[in-house]
């Protein structure tokens, strides 16, 4: 079932009632000037530019976003545990997460969609995926030894060629602060990605 709802304006002295100009309420999808802006009612997306929306904002063209609008947030995900073993990373909720407790061994990261898809399935070639994670750094001084995407290993072109080691940087160890990684995934094939990485310490040693 639809609904619209207009208006009709008497005179001046009414205009300024404060009710909708349209209010358009409709269980079925909604376009307007065919895919320009496009409602997917059945999968809560909204498309600019595409009439098949694949994410809850799926914005298509060649033309650039322009934000305007002070402050842009971004999710983090506190994971409540630490790193060990494999490790994974669903970019469909944020693509940064910060692992609030220490990990108890080396660790491999696995990026993926979810537990249940893959990044290569959502991922179109000539996109690219930042992925950043904060990881506790303790005396254990455990470190990434591993990278995965859809749990199959991927080459990473690491910052100076300074694969992790160990946790701080590669000369000097910590016991101490705060170890970030950082991941530019391009994805130039199918299932096939050249990823930049980068690990850094902050805090003391």
């Amino acid at each position: 079932m639809s609904q619209i709802n207009v208006n009709k304006v008497i005179s001046p002295t009414q205009a300024h009632n404060a009710q909708p100009a349209i209010d358009l309420n409709t269980n079925s999808n909604v376009s307007f000037d065919t895919d320009t802006t496009f409602v997917d009612a059945a999968n809560d997306r909204l498309g600019i530019n595409t009439g098949t929306p694949g994410r809850t904002l799926d914005i298509q063209g060649s033309h650039g976003i322009g934000f305007n609008a002070g402050l842009t947030f971004e999710n983090c995900q506190l994971t409540g545990s630490g790193l060990s073993g494999t490790s994974h990373h669903s970019v469909e909720g944020d693509n940064a997460k910060y692992w609030n407790s220490t990990a108890s061994g080396n660790w491999t990261y696995n990026i993926r969609w979810n537990s249940s898809t893959t990044l290569n399935s959502k991922m179109n070639i000539g996109e690219t995926i930042n992925v950043s994670y904060i990881a506790p750094v303790t005396s254990s001084s455990y470190y990434q030894s591993g990278f995965q995407i859809d749990s199959s290993s991927v080459t990473v072109y690491w910052l100076k060629s300074n694969a992790p080691t160990q946790a701080g940087i590669p000369d000097t160890e910590a016991n101490n602060g705060y170890d970030v990684y950082v991941f530019a995934i391009n994805k130039t094939a199918n299932a096939t990605y050249h990823v930049l990485g980068s690990q850094t310490h902050f805090g003391s040693f």
